[in-house]
């Protein structure tokens, strides 16, 4: 073997907090609007707080089958996407109007944009 050969693995780590707190719940009839809006807090944020820091989220672990009544139903809006200090939150709108009957959990992630993740399972 040649001591000239190197082989290099890149490692990155993201710090993650899960929480199982259902942060929102949306139910109507078919072809009935709803909309609302809600907060979360960012737990352990402080150890790393930057007011210059942005958020964004990402909806995931759709059921396959639920895939384009989510994207068609669902849509979720980030209205503040920053913090002022450790103990802020994050506001979202959200509006829900399902074209047929279905039931199902999707998890939120938020996402910080210098490293974190925030995953809400539901």
């Amino acid at each position: 073997m040649s001591d000239k050969i190197q082989w290099r693995f890149p490692i990155h780590a993201v710090t993650e907090s899960l929480s199982s707190i259902t942060v929102q719940s949306c139910k109507t009839k078919c072809r009935v609007k709803i909309s609302n809006s809600f907060s979360i807090n960012l737990p352990g944020i402080s150890d790393m707080f930057s007011p210059s820091d942005t958020y964004q989220y990402e909806i995931k672990e759709v059921p396959e089958d639920y895939i384009k009544l989510v994207k068609r139903s669902l849509k979720l809006r980030l209205t503040k996407n920053t913090l002022n200090h450790p103990d802020d939150h994050l506001s979202f709108d959200v509006s829900f109007k399902p074209y047929k009957p279905f039931k199902c959990t999707v998890d939120l992630l938020v996402l910080r944009q210098s490293g974190g993740l925030w995953k809400y399972l539901n």
